[in-house]
């Protein structure tokens, strides 16, 4: 069993019986989310309803250990890995909606989660693809093309810094975001597994899930720590 299994096994095993746990659990949320505290068993259940699904998308996802789309070939083990990245957020998106009740967070809201959970242990920088100029030049430097892959705002900004300047992602938050970044390029159609393999994107879409794994797993290390 790992470190996020117990973690979420032991918040599990509370938050199975709202009822008879109803103050130790809805007061744990309400602490990390800074949300008012449910006022009923009914609305506690939706809640953890929400988690309990996120949370089982997320594992399999990250248990999916050789993951491939499409005929067999180096294009389809980066395929699978964009969509074992899309599933992996899809469960994150939904514990974050279940626990703020906001839709489609950004780094305002990742930001805000990395500084009320526990410190995600042995977090290293995600350092940038080694590409060549012309690459960069083809593919990166030109907004508009960054924007059809679906890359807005932040994540355009984030992407760019990341891709042509060199900067490493160092943070929890920034790299929650170029999970978004790269999970919506990756649903919305745009950024195909070829492009992927011009980028060199291959180790960061495999890195990424385990990311939001510890993540999440800091969440529940959090609720269990706010109700001791």
């Amino acid at each position: 069993m790992t470190k996020s299994d117990s973690n979420y096994a032991l918040w599990a095993r509370i938050a199975r019986e709202p009822e008879a746990n109803f103050d130790y659990v809805a007061n744990a949320l309400s602490v990390l989310s800074g949300k008012p505290k449910v006022k009923t068993s009914e609305e506690l259940l939706i809640l953890l309803q929400g988690i309990s699904r996120g949370q089982a998308l997320l594992e399999q996802s990250c248990a999916w250990s050789k993951p491939s789309a499409g005929r067999a070939s180096k294009l389809s083990e980066l395929r699978g890995q964009q969509w074992r990245l899309v599933m992996a957020y899809a469960g994150f998106e939904i514990i974050l909606k279940s626990l703020y009740g906001k839709d489609h967070p950004g780094i305002e809201e990742f930001r805000k989660l990395e500084a009320s959970i526990e410190a995600v242990e042995n977090l290293e920088p995600i350092a940038a693809p080694r590409l060549t100029k012309s690459i960069k030049e083809k593919w990166i430097a030109d907004e508009k093309l960054l924007k059809f892959l679906s890359f807005r705002n932040y994540d355009l900004k984030l992407f760019k810094r990341w891709m042509v300047d060199g900067s490493a992602v160092e943070t929890l938050a920034e790299q929650l975001a170029l999970a978004k970044a790269l999970r919506n390029g990756t649903a919305h159609a745009a950024l195909s597994a070829n492009k992927c393999q011009q980028l060199k994107l291959g180790e960061t879409l495999e890195r990424l899930p385990f990311v939001i794994h510890s993540a999440v797993d800091a969440i529940f290390c959090t609720l269990l720590n706010s109700t001791t």
